[in-house]
């Protein structure tokens, strides 16, 4: 492993070479700003906030510095990664932050997990418990295993000791669920703001999850590259993130103006059967449709465009190549070319997917141009 301090806009850091948060923070000088832009705009000095998947610290940093009266709790499970996040907290002076290296789901307990020496150049980002480095291709380089402590939210001794909650933020790929039921006593108490990534894969039992524990979702889907970055960079390598931003029902009933006017609410509606279609289907098939709306977040504004999606039983990552050329969302709409990455361990052509939607075996395009509204595709 190398590692290097820089100068981002929110303070000194230590980046892994070869890391790509890492990459990104280097050339832009910052990691998803309109994340932390939204975060900075919902809190104030005295709130307290809980981070699971804290990484390097680069949110936590700006988060930290906001509520400088209030208390942070950071939570990451990789060592490496975590002695990192311990780093850039010292070298920003921040002394409210309470960090630990431990997984956080439903159960209290130990497991054991994948480390490495991290000389690889890899998404360390994308770590997840259960598969490791694994979690978006095959990690081909050297793995230990290690030992570490998981724990409930519920039962940490400092965050018992909160008298409020302003903010949960989520990103622990694919154990979204977990983390939340073992929050279930902290999330009734406070009812905080949640913050959570909201994987394809997962997005309709995260989504029903959240419905039940009485929460509203809302899209928050970003682009990392912004025209405004720290360093004034031309674009030299993009991507989008994709989250659900929740608000508990009370607040969504009583204090609506809470709430951003740019976020929109997630929509799922049952598509009907067609009249040929088999009462029961086959496990390939897919089991329902569900109508989604998805907010692209570009530069300092945050558009939104209506898109149908069928549910099928792959991945489909959407992302926004071009900006959008006007805030008239219709005729945006028409002109967006919807660029799909699809590798080819992930994506199975279904034959009930739009005949117009091509597929070359590593990427898909679906050209809108010509299109008076948004067709269906997967």
């Amino acid at each position: 492993m190398q590692s290097s301090l820089h100068n981002l806009r929110w303070g000194t850091f230590s980046l892994i070479e070869g890391d790509m948060i890492s990459n990104y923070a280097k050339a832009y000088g910052e990691w998803s700003e309109t994340e932390v832009r939204f975060f900075l705009s919902q809190l104030a000095d005295t709130d307290n906030v809980i981070e699971v998947g804290a990484n390097l610290g680069l949110h936590a940093v700006p988060i930290a510095k906001q509520i400088a009266k209030g208390k942070l709790f950071c939570f990451e499970p990789q060592r490496i990664i975590f002695q990192h996040l311990c780093c850039n907290l010292a070298l920003n002076q921040l002394t409210n932050v309470y960090a630990y290296q431990a997984g956080v789901g439903g159960a209290t307990g130990t497991m054991e997990i994948q480390s490495s020496d991290y000389h690889h150049a890899w998404n360390y980002g994308s770590f997840s418990l259960d598969k490791g480095f694994s979690s978006e291709a095959e990690y081909d380089a050297e793995i230990n295993m290690e030992y570490l402590p998981v724990v409930r939210l519920d039962e940490v001794a400092e965050i018992l000791k909160l008298d409020s909650l302003k903010l949960l933020k989520i990103d622990a790929e694919g154990f979204e669920i977990p983390v939340l039921s073992g929050a279930k006593g902290l999330i009734e108490r406070f009812k905080p703001i949640i913050f959570v990534e909201a994987l394809p894969h997962s997005q309709n039992e995260l989504y029903a999850y959240l419905n039940a524990i009485g929460y509203r979702c809302y899209w928050f889907v970003s682009n990392r590259y912004q025209e405004t970055n720290f360093y004034g960079q031309e674009k030299m390598f993009d991507g989008t993130d994709i989250n659900f931003v929740c608000f508990h029902e009370s607040v969504v009933q009583y204090s609506p103006e809470q709430i951003p006017g740019y976020l929109v609410e997630v929509q799922t509606e049952p598509a009907s059967q067609p009249a040929s279609q088999p009462a029961s289907q086959p496990a390939s098939q897919p089991a329902s449709q569900c109508r989604i709306t998805i907010p692209c977040c570009l530069a300092n504004k945050i558009y939104t465009v209506p898109l149908d999606f069928k549910r099928h039983f792959f991945v489909c990552f959407p992302l926004y190549e071009t900006s959008l050329p006007s805030e008239n969302m219709v005729l945006a709409a028409q002109k967006l070319a919807l660029l799909v990455l699809a590798k080819p361990s992930v994506f199975r052509r279904h034959e009930t997917i739009n005949e117009k939607y091509a597929h070359n075996g590593t990427h898909a395009v679906l050209d809108l141009s010509e299109k008076s509204g948004i067709p269906a595709i997967c």
